[in-house]
């Protein structure tokens, strides 16, 4: 006999692994704890905006200034659209979030973030570590009366993030809302690939002048399918270039940055024919060229924000033109009156002519007579009457044009002059911008990066160049850029530029 025949059997273990009902209560337990989102938050995150609305119920995205603001020798912080309740904004000192397009300071973008998720009443929670880092209140959040409309936990969130963003920053950005914000779903989507339309041939060449770069991405479906290209030349680089140009001719403006950007939005341009405009400087005086303005700055009492207007001499030439159209339009009235006052008296002739054979001549001109002394000293009374009131009207016409004339000469004014078009000119020029000579223009950027994508997709990215972004609203700049790239460009390819409704 062995020695094992005495021994004991062992006892099988029981096996760990779950039945097959155990484990689908377990799946369908998983999937109950995130459930489907009923609304999805898209957020673009730019360098001097910040875009947000809820797909489906937005349609028109509201925006708000990315940045955070603090009064000077105060502790409080003003976020987002909150800086506009400051007037003179110069006295406040800003923050920014974003650096060449990507986020630097997460702490200030969490702030904007959450002034977001206020205006759109989304609950935020107030015992997270951002919360308590933050000093962030319920009592803030129901200060209105008003109870939150979406809850993060039945929402989705998408991000927009540059290309080739650090995968240290996105992780971040996603703790951030699923952490903080406790939203149940989050996603990261490239701005470029997002402004790429649906074509026939699916592929879009997406240039985005941002408030740091411009970022030339060339995509089929959607997807990033070449080299991207980058010039450094934003429209943060044009507002500072306005700071500086003013501040050395006129007022020292280096501090007025939004005063700065108001200006850049109302009177800049791109030129045509940039050798014609500089030699209209050069041979007429400062006042009296064509694309003159002043600009009248606000003094924060009856100005809030300022305007623009032209220069005395333009404006009286605008005067002399108006008053030409005026008075033509008035002539050709008089002589339309003429014609039917004519006719009219033709008709009262033949009227009379008939009435005298049938009732007699002399009884009706006696009556006609009478009517007539009646009719004058009733008229003689009224013009007296209306010529007095006119008088007083016009004298107190003349009196307040004259305070207003007054109060015009009194206001600061900006004069801009060659400014308007030779600062945008830095696009098509960077060293203009005391960048490197060898830095490319923009036309040339996006001619290099379409040429370094494969041959077959060419002729179809240079079909559709789609530009997006806040530095494409400048006049003439659809104009110019076509012209220029039309000389870059292969001779058999058909170009086409499409500008987006909404670029920013």
């Amino acid at each position: 006999m062995s020695s094992d025949a005495g021994s004991k059997p062992k006892k099988r273990k029981r096996s760990t692994t779950p039945t097959t009902k155990e484990s689908t209560k377990k799946k369908s337990i998983k999937s109950a704890s995130t459930p489907v989102p009923t609304n999805v938050l898209l957020i673009d995150n730019g360098g001097d905006t910040l875009k947000y609305g809820i797909l489906g119920l937005h349609k028109n995205p509201e925006s708000m200034p990315n940045i955070t603001a603090r009064l000077r020798h105060q502790l409080t912080v003003l976020v987002g659209d909150e800086i506009h309740s400051v007037q003179p904004t110069q006295l406040v000192n800003t923050t920014r979030s974003l650096e060449r397009g990507c986020i630097t300071n997460l702490g200030n973008q969490v702030q904007v973030w959450k002034r977001v998720l206020e205006k759109l009443r989304i609950q935020v929670p107030v015992r997270t570590e951002a919360a308590e880092a933050f000093g962030w209140k319920l009592s803030r959040q129901t200060a209105n009366k008003k109870a939150p409309l979406y809850f993060p936990q039945q929402m989705a969130v998408v991000i927009m993030v540059c290309p080739l963003c650090p995968r240290s920053i996105m992780e971040q950005v996603i703790s951030i809302w699923f952490n903080d914000f406790g939203f149940s779903h989050v996603g990261l989507l490239t701005t470029s690939a997002f402004g790429a339309v649906p074509t026939s041939t699916e592929c879009c060449c997406v240039v985005d002048m941002g408030w740091s770069a411009t970022q030339v991405v060339p995509t089929y479906q959607q997807k990033i399918i070449g080299p991207i290209r980058r010039q450094p030349l934003g429209s943060r680089h044009l507002v500072g270039l306005w700071k500086y140009y003013c501040s050395y001719r006129q007022w020292n403006l280096m501090d007025a940055e939004f005063l700065m950007k108001d200006v850049h939005r109302l009177l800049a341009y791109v030129a045509l024919d940039l050798r014609g405009e500089l030699d209209t400087a050069q041979r007429t005086i400062l006042g009296k060229r064509p694309f003159d303005r002043e600009f009248v700055l606000p003094d924060y009492q009856t100005i809030a924000r300022g305007f623009v207007r032209l220069t005395p001499w333009l404006k009286r030439i605008e005067e002399e033109k108006q008053q030409q159209k005026k008075e033509e339009k008035q002539r050709k009235k008089d002589a339309e009156d003429v014609v039917s006052d004519d006719a009219d008296i033709r008709k009262t002739k033949k009227e009379s002519l008939d009435e005298d054979r049938g009732e007699g001549v002399d009884k009706d001109d006696n009556t006609t007579d009478i009517d007539a002394e009646k009719s004058d000293e009733d008229v003689d009374s009224e013009d007296e009457t209306d010529d007095q009131r006119r008088k007083r009207l016009l004298k107190l016409k003349a009196e307040e044009e004259r305070r207003q004339r007054e109060i015009e000469a009194e206001r600061q004014t900006l004069m801009v002059s060659v400014e308007r078009f030779t600062i945008p000119e830095v696009i098509f020029q960077p060293s203009d911008a005391g960048l490197e000579r060898k830095m490319a223009s923009l036309p040339r950027v996006i001619v290099s990066a379409i040429e370094l994508c494969p041959s077959i997709y060419q002729s179809a990215l240079y079909e559709t160049i789609r530009i997006v972004g806040g530095a494409c609203l400048l006049p003439n700049l659809k104009e110019r850029l076509y012209r220029e790239l039309r000389q870059l460009a292969p001779t058999n390819c058909d170009l086409k530029l499409d500008f987006a409704s909404d670029p920013v």
